[in-house]
């Protein structure tokens, strides 16, 4: 017979009602950290095949900040560059893009003559954008260009900040190598006097429209109102090419368009170089010459030029014309903004062109594991903007990575590794570009300047880091931890070929403890001098682990203690509005060897005890 539970309560010797039994298990502290067994996650591609989740020619996607036509500064989705070109001597054209990352990718050609065909990409382990984060080299153009007539194609690159560099190709017309400069500096080709910037958003293309033996150059810029199409006469030589305010020239007015990419082609026939421009409202705009160039002469606009049923394209395009299918008439390759790269084939005649409909080409999952899984409610980087060219991070279950295993949790864990290089062609080595200098706040190194650090992830948080290194990010607000109480931090973590892992812990209050006052008046009089008397202060703990080949756990006790604002460890003596506010920042941290390291973390957790 089972007996109530009231009676049961009193039948037993030493138990009263309501209390729980001797050997029942204590309740599990609850974990402050919200998807800290990484269970719960977000799809991303895996973009370095060069090829998205639905199996498109890709780069990556992104936008910068640029002045509008209504003379205010948004976000702007800019498109990938694409170039074209035999890369490596085999009679095919190959593919060449640059992405709003600043990576640079090449495919190459397996088709035939007639019917190309793009599996994947290539990576060039070169990365440009990471020298000096506050000159913006990033968002680039790239065109390609034998400047110095050897028989190698050579990169011509502009940047958002209105620079041009020249990156030479150092291998051979079968193989082309590319190599990392010291200094991004070392390739910048001086466009102006004193290097005074006149532009930004630099969109180069190379001729010799001068007729004088020496490639020059075009520049499309994306500024308002003064953008337009430049032309610098080359004073110098292939090798050591010379531009100067003196001879640069407009060659076509953008007339109110802006983001302007050209391409040179002879569009009708007639021997001439003609102009096709590429803009912000994914128009293809044609400049036809009249007649061989000379100074001060201008290029008339003469049509928008239409592809199939398509007139004007979503976004800003980046153009390009050559002969893709070896028909003898040039296509329209064109860069979009959702990353990808499509062809409009010419379907007319060298004197009269006309273009089918444009299609996105396609390329084939080679890894057939292009989706990567990022933790949600945590913000994690492993150098995607810092040129950790094929790093990744994702979550993974032990049935997709035996490695893995055992999981600690069962379920989830979170990965760092390295994807094997798909070059076969390109010369690659992996490379790592150093810490350079951050934006001010980006590191969790000042301790008493929480408010510049608590909105920037974890991208932001490491440009003061070397690329190979992974930054994990958990930023909690108003947060429920509290002051002078005893917390435990813990995790498991395993890994292989970690040069150094450290955590670190940031814990700010702030409150205040009166209302805001006049004290007096502002040097011009027309305003006044606010005064408040408030309480603010951060707290930083930091530790070092290091993974083994085994899941191993990392503890450590904690105590948010305030010392110098020590009202803020008994919050009841604020009353009201008056109230603190405490917020919470973990981080942790792990450099890899560059393209061997993996590194496993799992079970995060902070409780109090």
């Amino acid at each position: 017979m089972k007996l109530p539970i009231a009676l049961l309560a009193l039948a037993l010797p030493g138990l009263a009602y309501g209390q729980t039994a001797p050997n029942a298990p204590a309740k599990k502290p609850r974990n402050l950290i919200y998807n800290g067994s990484f269970e719960s996650s977000w799809q991303a591609d895996n973009l370095w095949d060069g090829v998205d989740n639905d199996g498109y020619l890709a780069g990556a996607r992104g936008s910068v900040e640029a002045v509008t036509e209504r003379g205010t500064v948004e976000a702007l989705a800019l498109p990938v560059s694409v170039q074209v070109g035999d890369l490596n001597g085999d009679g095919l054209p190959d593919l060449l893009t640059a992405d709003l990352e600043g990576y640079f990718r090449v495919y190459f050609n397996s088709g035939t003559k007639t019917e190309p065909k793009f599996t994947h990409a290539e990576m060039v382990p070169i990365y440009l954008s990471r020298f000096d984060w506050l000159k913006q080299r990033r968002a680039l153009k790239v065109a390609l260009s034998d400047f110095d007539r050897n028989g190698t194609l050579d990169m011509v690159i502009g940047d958002y900040a209105g620079e041009i560099m020249l990156l030479k190709n150092s291998g051979s017309a079968l193989a082309p190598e590319f190599r990392q400069p010291a200094k991004a500096d070392l390739l910048l080709v001086n466009t102006t006097k004193g290097g005074n910037l006149w532009g930004n958003i630099f969109a180069p293309a190379v001729w010799d429209w001068s007729r004088s033996g020496r490639p020059d150059l075009l520049v499309g810029e994306g500024s308002y109102s003064a953008n337009a199409i430049h032309l610098l006469l080359n004073q110098g030589n292939g090798s050591a090419p010379k531009f100067s305010e003196e001879n640069r020239f407009y060659l076509a007015y953008g007339d109110g368009r802006e983001q302007l990419v050209p391409t040179v082609v002879d569009y009708n026939g007639d021997g001439q170089p003609d102009l096709i421009v590429g803009d912000r409202k994914g128009c293809l705009n044609l400049y036809l010459s009249e007649g061989p160039w000379s100074k001060g002469k201008e290029l008339k606009f003469s049509s928008t030029i239409s592809c199939g049923p398509i007139s004007r394209f979503s976004g800003c395009i980046a153009p390009t014309a050559a002969d893709l299918n070896g028909d003898g008439l040039f296509d329209l390759v064109i860069g979009k903004t959702n990353g990808r790269i499509a062809v409009a084939y010419n379907i007319g005649t060298k004197d009269q062109p006309k273009f089918d409909a444009p299609k996105e080409l396609k390329g084939e999952d080679v890894w057939k594991r292009n989706t990567m899984r990022n933790p949600s409610d945590w913000t994690a980087d492993f150098g995607r903007e810092k040129g950790n060219i094929y790093g990744y991070l994702t979550t993974v279950k032990e049935d997709e990575d035996n490695q893995a295993a055992p999981i600690p949790d069962g379920k989830a864990v979170f990965k760092v590794g390295y994807n094997q290089p798909l070059n076969k062609i390109i010369k690659y080595s992996p490379l790592v570009i150093g810490a350079t200098k951050d934006p001010e706040g980006a590191s969790i190194a000042r301790p008493n300047d929480f408010y510049a650090v608590q909105n920037h992830q974890a991208v932001g948080a490491g440009f003061n880091t070397d690329s190979n290194m992974v930054i994990l990010r958990k930023y909690i607000e108003n947060t429920q931890i509290k002051p002078d109480k005893d917390y435990v931090l813990s995790f498991q973590t395993k890994g292989r070929s970690i040069r150094s892992a450290k955590w670190y812990i940031q814990y700010y209050g702030y409150a205040l403890r009166s209302e805001s006052r006049v004290v007096g008046r502002t040097g011009s009089g027309r305003g006044v001098q606010m005064k408040h008397d408030e309480a603010r202060e951060a707290v930083l703990e930091t530790g070092d682990f290091a993974p083994g080949a085994n899941w191993s756990s990392v503890s450590r006790n904690l105590k948010f203690k305030f010392v110098r604002e020590k009202d803020l460890n008994s919050p009841e003596t604020f009353q009201g509005s008056k109230k603190p506010v405490y917020n919470f920042l973990l981080e942790i941290r792990a450099t890899l060897a560059p393209g061997e390291g993996v590194f496993y973390l799992d079970d995060v957790q902070f409780v109090e005890r």
